[in-house]
């Protein structure tokens, strides 16, 4: 297949329309939103999105199952037939998955004890399906649902019972690339607004998707839920990430596309659409509604290429591209390489270089090399990344200790020196006590390392003593010296917390990002400044009219999730069960550096075993020790306990005594805010810290 313009599959992506919704102002509205909606999107090639070949909704087409009798499958099958008119395409190429308010609600205490069996594990979905009344009882309150699906497209199921949970179509794009279609039932057991964890998608599914696939196809699946939402989400995230190439999900309400490396070089894409249209419950936030055009093309050689036009709802009441969420300035869609390896190698299994020995290849500690194959990449990689592909910026990198900073610091200077920049990257870590002592100290030992990392003559360093002095030799000696573009990154910078001076450092920075600003033709246009702090900002500096951090949106990194948790077991051998994978992200909770203390102790020399880490996790002696103790040293910081007595209240109630405890042990890692309550980041820090008193 030879590089082209034209796609060889595309689609329009929509989800969540909540036909039946809301009162009837809310309906209204509804219906005001899809009016825009069908003049926006015939104007969407306008934007570069081409012409879409099949619409596929990821479910929550109505909002009852057609409970309420508002007519909402009625209503949902007319307005897509009419989409579908102006398009140009037929009713068959209409793909349909349910979500959860596709189910109407079981109400009837002997059909809920039933439901609540399987959804909390205690019977397997998969061997009840083969109970006949179980099955009608999941699949018959769908059925509202499955007549208006199988009228429009039979190839999205027959409307029968047993034909409710998945559906399979084969079809040839262009230049004759077999394509898999593959819509998944996350919405089964759905039934209350608990159900994340409680849902399950079975192996049958599965079987069924892959059957007889073969591996030149490009195999696309479609569900409603997130693989998180689901209670065998790990298991199921292995299967689809080794198998299908593009997955398509709603739900959330918010528009993605996130890509995962696999073995071969192949890569995973996860793309969520935003809502077509919700009515917020009461005291929730709005979400944008949102949706997606997607395409598959023929990139260099011959390689697949995957490119996704977000557009969102915008306070001029139309949709636009969703271009502040894109890499690249006035580009209007995220692209996503599918394949790095011919389809032959791809399903080979991963090779040498993509795998890890079952043993550590060095202590844990410090910062991963760029070449380093134990790094997982995250969604902050691709952030980083396209901030250094840019002429000059500012990066702040914040996140707890041991979460990976350094590394993607590392990751993002590597990016700016093969976009032609020089770098200077200073750790206020290494610093000694001397340099540190007072202001004018800091400052020319600043000024110093910067000439001698650029390899300037140590002579062009003046004597500074103030701020307006260190700015001049900013431009006047380095700029002056640098004529490529130049990034200075100075990396756990928030040592300075608690001296004198800490608030004029800060506005240092701050200033010469003002310069850049308005200085745009001259040298400061070339200064690019990187922050990697793991404090929160507002305890670095009060004034927001002086602070850094104000003006730019900081990359936060997240622990691994659970799909980040599976890669790095494979690159480790899969030296662990799937099963034991989500144990040990429970226990963790993703974070990176105990990830590789746990893997260096379980494949090292002294081969500890898993049941071992667990039940040695949160001693004093235990494997994770020196992690402890550290946050446990954090926390004392100035003779008090305020911060583990808070700690101990978190978990005892899912309370915090004010807003500044939250916010210094969320900044630690130690707490997340979620649905409401505060609870510990994992069962590490519950076990360690529960004890607090």
């Amino acid at each position: 297949m030879e590089s082209s313009n034209e796609p060889l599959f595309s689609w329009l992506h929509l989800s969540d329309i909540h036909f039946g919704h809301g009162s009837a102002a809310e309906r209204a509205h509804r219906e005001l939103v899809l009016n825009q909606f069908e003049r926006d999107y015939l104007k969407a090639k306008d934007w570069g999105a081409p012409s879409p070949e099949a619409v596929l909704v990821t479910g929550d087409i109505g909002f009852s199952g057609d409970a309420l009798g508002r007519q909402e499958y009625s209503q949902a099958s007319s307005w897509l037939l009419r989409l579908t008119d102006q398009l140009h395409l037929k009713s068959h190429n209409i793909y349909l998955v349910p979500g959860n308010h596709d189910a109407p609600r079981l109400k009837e205490p002997g059909e809920v004890e039933k439901l609540e069996e399987i959804r909390s594990g205690t019977r397997r979905l998969d061997d009840v399906l083969d109970d006949a009344p179980v099955r009608e009882l999941l699949a018959g309150r769908m059925k509202p649902y499955r007549e208006m699906a199988a009228q429009l497209n039979p190839h999205a199921g027959s409307g029968a019972p047993q034909d409710a949970l998945c559906w399979v179509h084969a079809l040839t794009a262009r230049s004759g690339l077999p394509v898999r279609l593959m819509g998944l039932n996350t919405a089964i057991l759905a039934n209350d607004d608990q159900d994340k964890g409680k849902l399950w998608m079975g192996r049958r599914q599965l079987v069924r998707a892959f059957k007889d696939s073969t591996p030149d196809e490009l195999l696309i699946a479609l569900a409603h839920h997130p693989l998180g939402w689901l209670g065998d989400g790990a298991e199921v995230a292995l299967w689809l990430e080794s198998r299908a190439d593009i997955f398509l999900s709603g739900h959330l309400h918010e528009l993605e596309s996130v890509s995962t490396q696999r073995s071969g070089g192949r890569r995973f894409v996860h793309v969520a659409s935003g809502a077509l249209h919700e009515v917020p419950a009461p005291k929730e936030k709005p979400v944008p509604f949102g949706f997606n055009f997607g395409a598959v093309y023929a990139g260099p050689h011959g390689k697949l290429q995957l490119r996704i036009w977000p557009f969102i709802w915008t306070k001029h009441h139309e949709f636009l591209p969703d271009s502040a969420h894109l890499r690249e300035p006035m580009k209007y869609y995220a692209t996503h390489d599918l394949e790095g390896a011919t389809p032959a190698q791809a399903q080979g299994g991963a090779s040498a270089a993509d795998r890890v020995e079952p043993r550590p290849q060095r202590q844990p500690g410090g910062p991963l090399r760029t070449d380093d194959p134990a790094y997982i990449p995250r969604r902050s990689d691709d952030e980083a990344l396209g901030i250094a592909q840019q002429q000059a910026e500012t990066l702040v990198i914040k996140a707890p200790l041991q979460m990976g900073k350094s590394s993607l610091l590392g990751r993002y200077l590597e990016e700016c020196r093969q976009s032609g920049k020089r770098t200077v990257q200073l750790d206020f870590l290494m610093f000694e006590e001397r340099v540190l002592r007072d202001y004018p100290s800091l400052l020319n030992f600043l000024a110093a390392e910067i000439l001698r990392a650029l390899e300037l003559p140590p002579e062009l360093k003046p004597e500074i003593g103030s701020h307006q002095e260190m700015c001049h030799f900013i431009e006047d000696r380095v700029l002056q010296a640098v004529q490529e573009p130049l990034v200075l990154a100075f990396d756990q910078v928030d040592r300075v917390l608690g001296r004198p001076y800490q608030e004029d450092l800060f506005y240092l920075f701050r200033y010469w990002h003002n310069k850049r600003s308005a200085d745009a033709l001259a040298r400061w246009a070339r200064l690019g400044i990187a922050l990697v702090i793991s404090t929160e900002p507002y305890l670095l500096i009060s004034d927001a009219h002086r602070s850094p951090f104000s003006v730019v949106s900081a990359i936060k990194l997240q622990p691994f999730g659970t799909r980040e948790c599976l890669e790095f077991n494979r690159r480790y051998g899969d030296f662990l069960k799937p099963e034991q994978v989500e144990e040990l992200h429970r226990l963790l909770g993703g974070n990176p550096h105990l990830m590789h203390v746990a893997y260096y102790l379980m494949t090292g020399r002294g081969r500890v075993k898993f049941d071992e880490l667990k039940q040695k996790a949160h001693e004093d002696g235990g494997p994770f020790r020196d992690h402890l103790r550290g946050l446990r040293k954090q926390l004392t910081q100035g003779g008090t306990i305020r911060l583990l007595e808070a700690m101990k209240q978190i978990i005892e109630y899912g309370t915090v005594p004010d807003e500044d405890a939250f916010q210094r042990l969320s900044g630690a890692g130690l707490c997340q805010r979620e649905e409401g309550r505060i609870r510990a980041s994992c069962e590490l820090y519950v076990r360690a810290f529960g004890g607090a008193r």
